[in-house]
């Protein structure tokens, strides 16, 4: 009997001990192209599969963690288990390997023991999604989907961070991490909070088809000759497009929040022309001064602004006007305030125009930008005029967005709808400016040197880039203090005085309409990397077994009568990249079969294991989020294996030594699942809408709703009124559209496709031979997906495949090590 074939714990029946060993690397060094961690192991006992490798890593900003399905393995792009010249094991793309593999794992193991140990967070339950209107009072809920799990979900009324569906801040709930696992910017625990969480790596998930096969590596046996190592080369920390390591968390945004995710109409000038005085669904691209990437989807109605909803918040706006030119017309826009707080004792509002015949009570002010934006308000009348204006819920104050010093309009049913009011914010008129270092711009949030919880908004500045005015959100300005630019304390200005121009005291206003960058900070917040490992803190705690029996004593014999031989396996990755055109409009798709040769000649091949991962080109679409980035799923990254939107929209066969291993083509998702099931020795315990991304998507027709084959594929705004062909829907999906730290749990939809082969003639590991004997002739991939409108779903991609071939290791009576294929083993 081989000794190394099984692994018994019970030290009382196997007679060894253990030993926990810290090791430091020899070599380490981590930058944004990658970097390298190499670990000398000792001559000495076995090395066992419990040695687990701590990489601590801490973000550079609190926006930046790993994707909640890769976890720390986001960090590794290859994975080498060296002896001397030879190489015992060897995966590169080791952490897309390791992503996908523990999807196979139950729930209860991703959430209780994976979190903890990895950082994954990828474990489903039951939600329900919303309309993510601003107004409550028409809330729907979209019963039978399912979400993450979180940490909690906050209940967000009216959340900034993100632009709404229809201009106004959505209601939504929000996914919370848990602190503990949560990436920080520092390492060492501070009095209040614990520093950046250390995830760590089991050797048996790393080289899990060596030490998982029941292997231990004989360490004290091999020549001290033979220098032992295991190497980790780190993976890409750079752009967007390239970057391996991090997603950015909206609602984490901690740094100065430059895009613009709300607007509000301050002026037109100009005049539209007749024939596009009602155009519907026009989008463009608003630069103002400064920012860029700032996309909106308007509509028309006699020349008017009908509603605007922000698609891409863009990055690099301060508060400043906004145009959009359409048509002859001119729209000014500016970044929308809403009101912290609603003071009973102190008016909401100024009155501008008291008007005539109103009354008492409830009335309503509607925005002139988007009818989701209308609020519900308490009015005080003296003779028919308005006095006094108050936000009659608190949910009204927080859908209420506007310009500052812009008036609107409040109307009532029985009054002649003629009165006006301005939001009541508090403009701080700043004189007998003193010194000033560095340079102020609009819209810098500043505080002051004597109170560092106030906070205000530079509303002007000038020729000096003084700040002559400010909005005022709250805490203490007094005279002689010394305003600091929040975000950068290089900005400063003394200031003689602070004059409040008649306003009214205390009414708290932010300026909420500048908020997260979303994807678009990704690049622009990063210094140098996003996701920095701690390589002062880097260890190995090797667990090593000594055995006290006879066990090293037979493997001297066997040493000496021929070697000692171990048989496993190896994963080798093959990358190639698919070329398919994009498709331009919903209703349609494009089919392209794609074939490839692979290798794997002379191997023994068990298993194939196979991903689409959506090519990291730009996004050209301004219909969709994130216009001029890479392709790359918010949520997932590029860890990901995207399905086709068509059903029965991807096919796939594999052709080893000439013979198709499929009668035909396989082309139904339940039996890709159930392949893979072959190959990982269980099933994804993923939800059916993580798996297949072209049920939450209208397939029969493109009729609308009352005419459709499929009546309940509607729009979120009318049952009446279908979605597209091809196109996501949220009524129908079945992942919700709640939110992971404010970034949208659809975008799981479809994307966890992985796909697989299976060779295998027996479950068992140990067994020779237990694959396909790959003659001369390379193994071929025929490959067929059908692409659609939506980017994620459209274009390039890339065909990410590991096989899992067969090896042998041989430790002779010299003590060293060699390995082969083992079909050098069939006779």
């Amino acid at each position: 009997m081989n000794p190394l074939n099984f692994i018994i714990d019970d030290s009382s029946l196997r007679h060894q001990r253990i030993e926990t060993t810290t090791i430091y690397p020899r070599t380490i060094n981590d930058n944004v192209q990658g970097g390298l961690v190499r670990f000398v192991l000792p001559n000495k006992g076995f090395l066992s599969a419990n040695t687990c490798i701590t990489i601590p890593a801490t973000c550079v900003e609190d926006c930046y963690q790993y994707a909640p399905n890769a976890g720390i393995y986001s960090l590794l792009k290859t994975a080498r288990m060296v002896c001397g010249d030879q190489v015992i094991s060897e995966i590169q793309n080791v952490g897309q390997l390791l992503a996908q593999k523990k999807l196979a794992e139950s729930q209860e193991i991703r959430e209780k023991m994976s979190q903890v140990k990895e950082g994954i967070n990828l474990s489903f339950e039951c939600g329900s999604g919303s309309k993510r209107d601003g107004n409550l009072k028409s809330m729907e809920i979209l019963q039978g989907q399912q979400r993450l799990v979180m940490d909690k979900y906050e209940e967000e009324e009216g959340l900034a961070a993100v632009p709404g569906r229809k201009l106004a801040f959505p209601n939504i709930l929000n996914g919370k991490l848990h602190d503990s696992y949560k990436l920080k910017t520092f390492y060492d625990d501070k009095a209040d909070e614990a520093g950046t969480p250390e995830f760590f790596i089991y050797l048996r998930d790393l080289f899990e088809n060596y030490f998982g096969a029941g292997l231990e590596l004989p360490l004290q046996l091999i020549s001290r000759n033979e220098e032992i190592s295991i190497e980790i080369q780190f993976s890409n920390d750079g752009y967007l497009n390239e970057n391996e390591r991090a997603i950015f968390c909206p609602t984490l945004q901690t740094n100065k929040k430059t895009g613009v995710t709300a607007l509000c109409l301050v002026n037109t000038t100009g005049t539209m022309n007749a024939d596009n005085e009602n155009d519907k669904g026009v989008i463009k691209e608003i630069t103002g001064a400064s920012g860029s990437n700032l996309w909106v989807k308007v509509d028309f109605i006699g020349g008017n602004l009908q509603q605007i909803s922000v698609i891409n918040p863009g990055s690099g706006y301060i508060n400043e006007t906004l145009p959009l030119v359409y048509e002859g017309k001119t729209f000014n826009f500016q970044p929308a305030f809403r009101h912290l707080s609603s003071n009973p004792a102190l008016s909401n509002f100024e009155i501008t125009e008291g008007g005539t015949n109103f009354s008492d009570g409830l009335a309503t002010i509607v925005s002139p930008d988007n009818g989701d934006c209308d609020c519900d308000v308490n009015i005080t009348t003296v003779a028919g005029a308005v006095v006094s204006v108050q936000y009659a819920t608190e949910e009204d104050k927080n859908r209420f967005i506007f310009a500052p010093r812009v008036a609107y309009g409040i109307f009532q049913d029985g009054s002649d709808d003629n009165a006006f009011v301005r939001p009541a914010v508090q403009y701080l008129e700043l004189t007998n400016l003193g010194a000033l270092t560095g340079a102020f711009v609009v819209g810098d949030e500043v505080k002051s040197n004597n109170d560092d919880e106030a906070r205000a908004y530079v509303a002007e500045i000038d020729g000096d880039n003084k700040p002559t005015a400010l909005y005022y959100a709250r805490g203490t300005f007094s005279e002689g203090d010394t305003v600091i630019n929040v975000d950068d304390a290089g900005d400063t200005c003394v200031v003689g005085s602070f004059l409040t121009n008649g306003e009214p005291d205390q009414i708290l206003a932010e300026q909420a309409g500048l908020n997260s960058t979303s994807q678009y900070g990704f690049d622009n917040n990063y210094q140098n990397g996003t996701i920095k490992i701690k390589t002062d803190k880097v260890q190995m705690l090797a667990d090593i077994i000594y055995y006290e029996d006879d066990t090293v004593a037979n493997m001297m014999k066997q040493m000496k009568n021929g070697g000692v031989q171990q048989v496993y396996t190896e994963f080798r990755n093959v990358v190639t990249t698919l070329k398919q055109d994009s498709v331009t409009e919903y209703n349609s798709s494009n089919k392209v079969e794609h074939i490839r040769l692979i290798g794997f000649s002379n191997e023994i091949l068990r298993n194939l294991l196979i991903q689409n991962i959506p090519s990291p080109d730009v996004q050209d679409d301004e219909s969709f989020p994130n216009k001029g980035l890479a392709k790359k799923n918010p949520l997932l990254g590029q860890y990901c294996s995207r399905d086709s939107l068509v059903s029965e929209g991807v096919e796939l066969n594999v052709i080893v030594n000439s013979v198709p291993f499929f009668a035909s083509p396989m082309n139904f998702n339940p039996q890709f699942y159930e392949e893979l099931t072959y190959c990982h020795g269980s099933p994804l315990y993923v939800p059916h809408s993580a798996y297949c991304g072209f049920t939450s998507a209208k397939q029969l027709d493109n009729n609308p709703a009352d005419s459709s084959q499929q009546p309940a594929f509607s729009t979120l705004d009318s049952l009446t009124t279908g979605t597209s062909r091809y196109e996501l829907n949220e009524r129908c999906g079945g992942m919700c559209n709640q939110l992971y730290e404010g970034i949208g749990q659809q975008n799981i939809t479809g994307n966890l496709n992985y796909m697989g082969v299976s060779f295998m003639t027996s479950p068992a590991k140990s067994v020779v031979g237990n694959g396909v004997a790959v003659g001369s002739q390379a193994v071929e991939i025929q490959y067929t997906y059908s692409n659609t409108l939506n980017p994620l779903y459209n274009g390039n991609s890339i065909l990410n495949i590991y096989g899992e071939v067969e090896r042998r290791l041989v430790l002779d009576e010299n003590g060293r090590i060699s390995v082969s294929s083992a079909s050098a083993m069939r006779m």
